[in-house]
């Protein structure tokens, strides 16, 4: 379920920042996509979360 939300949220963000593309993100196309990125998304998104060692 976390990874649908996260997935629509980066979709939208993609659509506002690129309006002159948004007709070529359809949602399956998108899912698509999103299915191969996923792994590489995650990694950079843990590597920003990971406490500092004291």
């Amino acid at each position: 379920m976390l990874t649908l939300i996260v997935s629509r949220r980066i979709l939208g963000l993609l659509r506002e920042q690129f309006p002159e593309h948004a007709h070529r993100m359809k949602p399956l196309r998108w899912a698509r996509v999103f299915t191969v990125i996923a792994d590489d998304i995650l990694r950079n998104v843990l590597i920003y979360q990971r406490p500092s060692r004291k």
